[in-house]
């Protein structure tokens, strides 16, 4: 019985670890501060950059935040992922997704894509964040760069160009994660811990009929 009980043990801290050693990595994020204001995307496309340092994998999620003037405007906002060509935005890679207007609020509020794809993302590589539309909606900006990854990016909009966050003193707000490139499924993790509390059933029963003979 003590065996069973250490084997079931040993079985939660594998799936643990496992799912722990999957768990997402923050490239970006600064939707925590207060925001400064919006600017209107309508004007021009605006873009934020984040980095991967010597993280590689997949974009696992993606969140903004976002405001409309009119969320009745039918407008639809939308969003891609771009390389990087020396600090300024490179050609699109992929369309990330849309956010509708109707969505939105007229307060600022916080956002996630539903993302059309998961691209690949390489390691110490720089990506932008691009958004577009014809409707009303912006994207709120803050002065508190201390999230991660925010001071050492740039951003990109239809009056001030390319700048960094640092000299400019703002950054646009979201949220980047990247997940590994490949992550087992819940099922996979609780069918090896299931048969580590199997073998250790198995194992406490041969070791009965053993004693007995």
């Amino acid at each position: 019985m003590k065996q069973i009980m250490r084997l079931s043990v040993i079985a939660c801290m594998v799936a643990v670890g496992a799912f722990s050693a999957h768990a997402g990595t923050i490239l970006f994020d600064n939707t925590g501060a207060t925001g400064g204001g919006a600017d209107p995307i309508s004007a021009g496309e605006i873009y934020a950059s984040f980095s991967t340092g010597s993280n590689s994998g997949v974009l696992g999620s993606l969140e903004l935040i976002l405001v409309a003037s009119n969320p009745n405007d039918e407008g639809t906002i939308s969003v891609g992922l771009y390389a990087d060509n020396s600090t300024t935005p490179g050609s699109e890679i992929v369309s990330l997704g849309t956010i509708a207007d109707s969505s939105l609020s007229t307060t600022p509020g916080l956002f996630p894509v539903t993302l059309s794809s998961n691209p690949t993302l390489s390691s110490n590589t720089r990506y932008w964040i691009g958004l577009s539309t014809s409707g009303t909606g912006k994207w709120e900006w803050s002065s508190n760069l201390s999230g991660t990854g925010v001071s050492g990016e740039y951003f990109y909009n239809y009056n001030l160009e390319t700048l960094s966050n640092s000299s400019q003193g703002f950054a646009y707000q979201m949220q980047v994660v990247m997940d590994p490139s490949s992550v087992p499924e819940p099922s996979t993790l609780l069918s090896g811990a299931s048969g580590l509390i199997a073998l250790g059933i198995s194992l406490a029963v041969a070791r009965f009929h053993k004693r007995r003979t």
